[in-house]
C-alpha cells in the first residue's frame, strides 16, 4: 500500500497538532476561570439592589406615607453610595447640587421631593409611585452609565485574547486542512491514472509479445530508474501470469488436445450408442 503522505506533511502536522493543543489547554484554563468569575457576577445580579427592593414594596398595598418613607430613605442611601452626598443634606440642597452637575433626573427627583415635604399637596399613591419610578430611571442609567465605561477586568481581556487566537487558529486550521484533503485527493487521482495508463501500456506490450528481458531493456533505454523499472516488471508478472491462466483454461476446455474435450466427447459417443442399442 503506497502512503497517503509523505514524512514532511506528517511533520507539518505533528507540529500544528501540538500547537494546537497548548493552545487549547490556555484557553481551557481562561475560559473555566471567566467562567468562575461570570457565575459569581451571575449571583451577585441575582440579588436584588435596594431601589428594586423599594419598587417592589411600592408595587404592593399599604400605608402610603410608609411607602413615602421607604422612597426618601432608598433616595438618600443611593446619592450618597452613587454621588458622595451626604444623608443629612436636605432635597432643596441635593436639587441645587444636582443641577450645577447637570444631572437632569436628580434634580427632577429632589425638587419633588422637597415640594412633597413641605408643600400643602397631599401625598398619595400617585405621586409617590412617580418619584419610584424617577429613582428606578436613575438607577437603570446609572447602570448603563457604568457598564459602558467599565475596564474590562484581567481574565476578561485575556478570555477575549485567546478567544480572538482561537478564531485565528481554527480559521488556519480549517484552511490547512481544506488545503491538505484537496492535495492528498488530488495527488489520489493523479496515482490512480497514472497506475491506470501503466497497467494499460505493460499489458499493450505483452499482447505485442515482448519477453520480460525485451520490456526491461525499453525501459532502459528510455531512462528509467532501477525503482520504476522494478516496479513495472513487477506489473508484468502478474499479467503475464493471468494470460497464462487464461490460455491454459481455453486449452482445457476448448482445445483439440484438451482432456474436459475429449472426456465430453466420449461421454457424448458413450450415450448415443446407449441410445442406439435400446432402440
Amino acid at each position: 500500500m503506497v502512503p497517503w503522505v509523505s514524512d514532511a506533511r506528517l511533520v507539518f502536522l505533528v507540529w500544528f497538532v501540538s500547537i494546537a493543543v497548548v493552545v487549547a489547554g490556555l484557553l481551557i484554563f481562561a475560559e473555566i476561570k471567566f467562567k468562575r468569575k461570570k457565575k459569581h457576577e451571575a449571583t451577585r445580579k441575582r440579588e436584588k439592589t435596594p431601589i428594586e427592593r423599594m419598587k417592589i414594596i411600592l408595587n404592593r398595598k399599604g400605608d402610603v406615607n410608609r411607602k413615602f418613607e421607604i422612597v426618601g430613605k432608598t433616595a438618600k442611601n443611593y446619592f450618597q453610595e452613587e454621588h458622595g452626598m451626604a444623608n443629612k443634606l436636605d432635597y432643596s440642597e441635593l436639587a441645587k447640587r444636582f443641577e450645577r452637575s447637570g444631572k437632569v433626573l436628580e434634580t427632577e427627583f429632589c425638587k419633588k421631593m422637597f415640594e412633597l415635604h413641605y408643600s400643602n399637596k397631599r401625598v398619595t399613591e400617585g405621586r409617590v409611585e412617580e418619584l419610584g419610578d424617577l429613582l428606578v430611571e436613575m438607577g437603570r442609567k446609572k447602570k448603563v452609565s457604568k457598564d459602558m465605561s467599565k475596564v474590562p477586568s484581567v481574565w476578561e481581556r485575556i478570555d477575549r485574547f485567546f478567544g480572538d487566537i482561537k478564531k485565528v487558529v481554527v480559521s488556519r486550521f480549517r484552511a490547512r486542512a481544506a488545503s491538505f484533503n484537496e492535495k492528498v485527493d488530488r495527488d489520489a487521482r493523479t496515482k490512480s491514472r497514472e497506475d491506470y495508463e501503466l497497467l494499460s501500456w505493460v499489458r499493450k506490450a505483452i499482447r505485442m509479445g515482448h519477453s520480460k528481458e525485451m520490456l526491461s531493456g525499453l525501459l532502459k533505454d528510455g531512462g528509467k530508474s532501477g525503482g520504476e523499472i522494478k516496479k513495472i516488471l513487477k506489473i508484468y508478472d502478474r499479467e503475464i501470469a493471468v494470460v497464462s491462466d487464461k490460455k491454459t483454461s481455453a486449452r482445457f476446455y476448448d482445445g483439440e488436445e484438451g482432456v474436459a474435450q475429449r472426456l465430453i466427447q466420449k461421454e457424448k459417443s458413450r450415450l448415443e450408442k446407449m441410445e442406439v442399442l435400446s432402440a
